[in-house]
């Protein structure tokens, strides 16, 4: 876009013609456009990757926890987003992830 301002600036002052001006704002658009087909095809790769690295990972250390004898500051940390104690002692657990709803068939 600076491009785009500065080739404006240089047709106003006459240090370049119309049809020069036209052609650099021309391929700085088809520049932008190519960058911006690129950037959605990265951010896809990106997004489909990190959810299948995410899910593999997560199933993996789940199933190395669901083994445990004894709970560590490591499994809290991973799976727990807070512990909430009231007053009258009861207890309340938030997790990292979201809860999973059994459906009868």
């Amino acid at each position: 876009m600076d491009l785009k301002r500065n080739a404006l600036q240089k047709f106003i002052g006459g240090d370049i013609s119309k049809e020069d001006y036209h052609d650099f704002v021309s391929m700085i658009q088809d520049k932008l456009q190519h960058l911006e087909m690129e950037k959605s095809t990265i951010k896809k790769a990106m997004v489909d990757s990190q959810s299948t690295i995410d899910l593999s990972t997560i199933r993996k250390q789940l199933d190395e926890f669901l083994s445990f004898k004894t709970l560590t500051t490591e499994m809290v940390l991973r799976f727990i987003e807070r512990i909430e104690v009231d007053n009258n002692q009861n207890v309340k657990i938030y997790y990292k992830f979201a809860p999973i709803e059994c459906v009868k068939v």
